[in-house]
């Protein structure tokens, strides 16, 4: 299973504020639990959603996370949550005439099950979240190794100038392994994202942005985690926060 689900990327982005902003109505969760980042969403078809599933936190402060579940309009009739406190669900959200979405929203760690109707036939999983983890041990940038990115949460940052035209190479921390990589971009036509393989050399493009997104597994927990490192130099029109 990959982190994200590449064919509804785009869309996902669109939903995460709409989803949680519903959540937030809804579900009448604390504000605070919705402060979301983008690169915490995860996007998969309902039929990954069985069994126990693992997510990790996007950040130690206990940042809150969204998932995603996408199926066509009015497959999923009916949908709750056995523990409101760790986790919130809200069922067919439509996007368009093809496309809905259940959205669930993690407050803290711990474990929920999750009761829905999909094609009329009632199914179930325990969704479990768990404390944020550095699933990174290092970069090496040309022949530059960094370390300690990622600390605190899943984004960082660092100059374009010393990506610019380089070799990337990911080193995972123990018990983690990288599923998928993606190189995204924006410029005035639009955004783009296009796989990208460790050790490969970074695109030059003149960009508002660009990131590099890395989806890994936990090995032991079966957990999942997202990291995005952008990349901002003074051609970019984004002032960087982190």
């Amino acid at each position: 299973m990959k982190r994200n689900d590449l064919s509804t990327k785009a869309v996902a982005k669109t939903m995460s504020s709409i989803l949680a902003t519903i959540l937030a109505i809804v579900m009448l969760v604390p504000t605070t639990a919705l402060a979301l980042d983008p690169a915490s969403d995860t996007t998969q078809h309902i039929s990954k959603l069985k069994g126990t599933v693992v997510f990790y936190q996007n950040s130690k402060s206990g940042g809150g996370l969204l998932l995603s579940y996408y199926y066509k309009p009015k497959q999923v009739t009916f949908a709750k949550t056995s523990n409101n406190r760790v986790l919130s669900v809200m069922a067919d959200a439509a996007v368009d005439a093809n496309i809905a979405f259940m959205g669930m929203s993690g407050h803290r760690p711990g474990r929920a099950k999750v009761t829905y109707t999909y094609k009329g036939k009632k199914r179930s999983a325990t969704v479990v979240i768990k404390r944020y983890e550095n699933p990174i041990a290092s970069l090496k940038v040309g022949n530059k190794t960094i370390k300690g990115l990622f600390a605190r949460d899943n984004n960082d940052d660092g100059d374009w100038k010393l990506f610019k035209g380089k070799s990337l190479r990911v080193i995972p921390a123990k018990n983690w392994k990288i599923t998928d990589m993606t190189f995204d971009y924006s410029t005035r036509k639009g955004e783009t994202s296009k796989k990208f393989r460790n050790g490969s050399v970074i695109p030059t493009v003149k960009a508002d942005y660009r990131t590099i997104s890395i989806a890994l597994k936990n090995t032991k927990t079966g957990g999942y985690q997202e990291v995005r490192l952008w990349m901002s130099s003074e051609d970019s029109a984004y002032d960087f926060m982190w």
